[in-house]
């Protein structure tokens, strides 16, 4: 049974690769999961569960789970977030700061193709994406309170 889940990590599912040795569990969740390295902690003022951000400038791969064999590349920003990186480097603002889940962060699209970036294009308006796969209101007001008031 060892030697099948090593030839394919894939068919684990998630409530049980969470049991598995942290390093094992990295390796056997690259391309599917965010693994613990590739993000950093963010401090939360409101008491509430851990919040980890990707780190900047970190190159995501993952598996398209609507295309069986279909392969995402996103390269996050300079912040750590879903947007061409490099796009806002000297601009201290933006027009429109858009927050969600995976909606609005790259969940199968590129960087250029979120709603954010659709939006910019639009109505000729600069945004910057603060989407992050998986948070809730709570997380999204700390995202905000974090990242999107340095965009003023």
């Amino acid at each position: 049974m060892e030697l099948a889940l090593r030839a394919f990590p894939s068919v684990i599912p998630p409530s049980l690769l969470i049991q598995f040795h942290p390093k094992v569990r990295a390796e056997a969740a690259k391309g599917r999961f965010l693994i613990y390295h590739e993000t950093e902690r963010f401090e939360r003022d409101d008491g509430g569960p851990p919040l980890r951000i990707v780190k900047p400038f970190t190159t995501l791969r993952w598996h398209n789970t609507d295309e069986p064999g279909d392969v995402f590349v996103a390269k996050v920003d300079e912040m750590g977030f879903c947007n061409v990186p490099g796009i806002y480097k000297g601009r201290s603002r933006s027009d429109v700061v858009t927050v969600g889940d995976s909606f609005t962060w790259c969940n199968s699209v590129s960087p250029e193709e979120t709603w954010t970036a659709q939006l910019s294009a639009l109505a000729g308006r600069s945004t910057y994406n603060l989407g992050r796969g998986g948070a809730g209101v709570y997380e999204n007001l700390q995202i905000l309170k974090g990242f999107g008031v340095r965009k003023k």
